[in-house]
Protein backbone atom coordinates (compact mmCIF):
# COMPACT_ATOMS: atom_id res chain seq x y z
CA UNK A 1 0.00 0.00 0.00
CA UNK A 2 1.24 3.21 -0.67
CA UNK A 3 2.93 5.59 1.92
CA UNK A 4 2.30 9.07 2.26
CA UNK A 5 5.68 10.64 2.10
CA UNK A 6 6.81 12.15 -1.38
CA UNK A 7 9.73 10.65 -2.85
CA UNK A 8 12.20 11.67 -5.30
CA UNK A 9 10.05 10.17 -8.57
CA UNK A 10 8.78 13.34 -9.26
CA UNK A 11 5.21 16.10 -7.93
CA UNK A 12 2.47 13.92 -6.62
CA UNK A 13 3.87 10.26 -6.38
CA UNK A 14 3.65 8.23 -3.52
CA UNK A 15 6.49 5.60 -2.10
CA UNK A 16 4.97 2.22 -2.68
CA UNK A 17 6.25 -1.19 -0.95
CA UNK A 18 8.81 -2.70 -3.13
CA UNK A 19 7.36 -5.37 -3.39
CA UNK A 20 4.34 -4.74 -4.82
CA UNK A 21 6.39 -2.49 -7.21
CA UNK A 22 8.42 -5.05 -8.67
CA UNK A 23 4.89 -7.23 -8.63
CA UNK A 24 3.47 -4.45 -10.67
CA UNK A 25 6.89 -3.85 -13.06
CA UNK A 26 6.70 -7.26 -13.99
CA UNK A 27 2.82 -7.16 -14.87
CA UNK A 28 3.46 -3.96 -17.06
CA UNK A 29 6.08 -5.77 -19.12
CA UNK A 30 3.82 -8.71 -19.60
CA UNK A 31 1.18 -6.47 -20.64
CA UNK A 32 3.88 -4.82 -23.11
CA UNK A 33 4.79 -7.95 -24.49
CA UNK A 34 1.25 -9.25 -24.57
CA UNK A 35 0.23 -5.87 -26.68
CA UNK A 36 3.46 -5.82 -28.53
CA UNK A 37 4.88 -3.00 -27.12
CA UNK A 38 8.23 -4.27 -25.49
CA UNK A 39 10.47 -3.04 -28.43
CA UNK A 40 8.57 0.41 -28.34
CA UNK A 41 9.21 0.60 -24.61
CA UNK A 42 13.17 -0.41 -25.12
CA UNK A 43 13.27 1.89 -27.64
CA UNK A 44 11.68 5.47 -26.11
CA UNK A 45 10.68 4.11 -22.38
CA UNK A 46 7.23 4.32 -20.36
CA UNK A 47 6.73 8.27 -21.17
CA UNK A 48 7.06 7.50 -25.05
CA UNK A 49 3.75 5.51 -25.39
CA UNK A 50 0.79 7.18 -26.48
CA UNK A 51 -2.24 7.52 -24.09
CA UNK A 52 -4.28 4.79 -26.22
CA UNK A 53 -1.25 2.44 -25.55
CA UNK A 54 -0.51 3.19 -21.71
CA UNK A 55 -4.71 2.84 -21.68
CA UNK A 56 -4.68 -0.68 -22.83
CA UNK A 57 -1.69 -1.95 -20.40
CA UNK A 58 -3.20 -0.11 -17.27
CA UNK A 59 -6.11 -2.20 -18.60
CA UNK A 60 -4.25 -5.53 -19.33
CA UNK A 61 -2.57 -5.27 -15.67
CA UNK A 62 -5.80 -5.17 -13.81
CA UNK A 63 -6.90 -7.99 -15.69
CA UNK A 64 -3.94 -9.87 -14.89
CA UNK A 65 -4.19 -8.77 -11.17
CA UNK A 66 -7.94 -10.30 -11.44
CA UNK A 67 -6.83 -13.15 -12.97
CA UNK A 68 -4.46 -13.91 -10.27
CA UNK A 69 -6.84 -13.17 -7.59
CA UNK A 70 -5.09 -9.70 -6.54
CA UNK A 71 -8.08 -7.58 -6.80
CA UNK A 72 -11.99 -8.14 -6.79
CA UNK A 73 -14.15 -7.45 -9.36
CA UNK A 74 -16.19 -4.19 -7.96
CA UNK A 75 -19.19 -6.62 -8.65
CA UNK A 76 -18.21 -9.29 -6.77
CA UNK A 77 -18.57 -6.75 -3.41
CA UNK A 78 -21.01 -8.21 -1.09
CA UNK A 79 -24.30 -6.30 -0.29
CA UNK A 80 -22.92 -5.18 3.25
CA UNK A 81 -20.08 -2.76 1.82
Amino acid sequence: MAKQSRNSQGPGKLKTDSDSQRLNDALKWEAAQQLGLVSKVQDVGWGGLSAKETGAIGAWVIRLKREKGLIKHPSTRSKDE
